[in-house]
């Protein structure tokens, strides 16, 4: 059983599975947190799906904000997870409208990969 860490606490008692890597985990938090925007700050996750994730929205933009802040990502990294994420895609380095953002992209997911397995929120590194 995976039990999830929030705020020191852990729950033994629920089960919750894993993102099996990073961008599955970015689109959830950018699929949802458009749904909780539309219906309103009192949404919680749990209304949204029925697969219990080892994390909240919350945590997962947490993650980003944290990277920005220490530097280890710009604003530009940032941008580019939200245009893509809006639009459930990764850019495509055959696109030549793209083939600047792959770089900053697969930067921000590998530097965010490292800290979602630590917290248990993805089960494995993703495979470019």
């Amino acid at each position: 059983m995976n039990t999830y860490l929030n705020n020191n606490r852990i729950d033994e008692s629920k089960e919750y599975t894993p993102f099996n890597d990073t961008e599955e985990a970015w689109f959830w938090f950018c699929r949802y947190q458009a749904m909780r925007d539309e219906a309103g700050s009192f949404c919680r996750k749990s209304s949204f799906s029925t697969i219990q994730r080892p994390c909240d929205l919350d945590d997962i933009i947490r993650v980003v904000l944290k990277l920005r802040l220490a530097g280890h990502i710009t604003q530009r990294h940032v941008d580019i997870l939200i245009e893509y994420g809006s639009r459930f895609t990764t850019p495509d380095i055959h696109h030549a409208d793209e083939v600047d953002d792959y770089p900053l992209w697969n930067t921000a997911i590998d530097l965010m990969t490292t800290i979602f397995i630590q917290k248990g929120i993805v089960q494995c590194k993703p495979k470019h």
